[in-house]
């Protein structure tokens, strides 16, 4: 009992550490975008650049906070609970037809920014953080994704096969460096590890649409690290 008392109290403060963190990084940016409104240019880079940094804490938040620990037997739990992804990695549940659509509503909210010129440039930046992160969970299931982005790689697969403790940035690592959820630098990844993470699917015989927006990853040829 004490021991869970414990680790509630640890994520807790955790949460709320990373909470204030958060606003004394972004709080000044918007402040600054606020003050340069006259450089037009500037001051969109700067709330896309923002949004998609909230992005970024919110997908770590989540995923270290809530998608570790939210019931998965109902409700927003069940929803939010990626448990079957690390029993099998080639479950993801948002499709390609998901991604194509989140990209085009990428387009259509980039257009509007630019039409409004306004703060609503933080919320497209925030958006096109959601959707960079459901590409990139997807390429780094891909053994060619290591060649391209090999922290992001090495630090997916520790957490999938080694430490779900840890790693839980996916678009980029640096909540986790900021709040020591990395792993040691001298743990290998083992030939057995990777070939769990680069599980193949069997090909499917006979041809169906379902095949193509299905909710696991298509097929790959397994490749040795």
């Amino acid at each position: 009992m004490n021991h869970h008392r414990k680790t509630e109290v640890t994520t807790n403060s955790g949460k709320l550490k990373g909470i204030i963190v958060f606003c004394l990084l972004t709080t000044p940016l918007v402040w600054i975008a606020s003050e340069i409104r006259n450089s037009t240019f500037v001051f969109h880079a700067l709330l896309l650049f923002t949004g998609w940094l909230g992005w970024t804490y919110t997908e770590y938040f989540f995923h270290r906070f809530i998608m570790h620990e939210a019931d998965s037997s109902k409700g927003l739990g069940k929803l939010l609970n990626h448990s079957h992804h690390h029993k099998d990695p080639a479950d993801i549940r948002i499709t390609t037809s998901h991604r194509v659509i989140m990209a085009v509503t990428s387009v259509v909210l980039i257009t509007l920014s630019i039409f409004l010129n306004n703060y609503f440039t933080l919320f497209c930046g925030y958006f096109l953080g959601f959707t960079t992160f459901c590409l990139m969970h997807v390429v780094l299931h891909h053994s060619w994704s290591k060649k391209i982005f090999p922290q992001l790689n090495q630090f997916h697969i520790h957490h999938h096969c080694k430490h779900t403790d840890k790693c839980f940035g996916v678009t980029i690592p640096w909540w986790d460096h900021l709040f020591g959820t990395v792993p040691d630098k001298n743990i290998t990844i083992s030939e057995r590890i990777l070939a769990f993470y680069y599980k193949q699917e069997k090909p499917k015989k006979t041809f169906s649409l379902n095949y193509f927006i299905d909710e696991k990853l298509s097929p790959q040829e397994k490749q040795s690290a």
